[in-house]
């Protein structure tokens, strides 16, 4: 699993990355085991944003300087599109199709 994606939240350009880690957080945080699969819904969206955030930090050895809440507050505020962009991102990197590109960037709503 290695996929990612830049996008501005909280007035900054943050790396998001869909590695393991992210993943084994999020089926841990919402009780999926890798049969049930993934239903979209917004508090799942946060969490994939939030672990992915947390992950990239990891990776890349940077302070995690943004909440949960946060988090809640930034998916809150983005379009559609954008949301539906960053959960394709995870679900092909989920099946093994995507690959880590730092320059693909979606812009958020200031």
């Amino acid at each position: 699993m290695n996929g990612y994606i830049n996008i501005k939240l909280g007035d900054k350009n943050r790396g998001i990355k869909f590695g393991n880690r992210a993943l084994l957080d999020v089926m841990a945080k919402h009780q999926i085991n890798g049969e049930a699969g993934l239903k979209f819904s917004f508090d799942l969206l946060v969490s994939l944003v939030y672990f992915g955030l947390v992950n990239n930090c990891m990776v890349s050895k940077q302070n995690v300087d943004f909440t949960e809440e946060e988090v809640t507050q930034w998916v809150d505020d983005l379009p559609m599109p954008q949301l539906t962009e960053i959960f394709n991102v995870f679900q092909k990197s989920y099946a093994g199709e995507a690959s880590d590109e730092p320059t693909k960037s979606v812009k958020g709503k200031k």
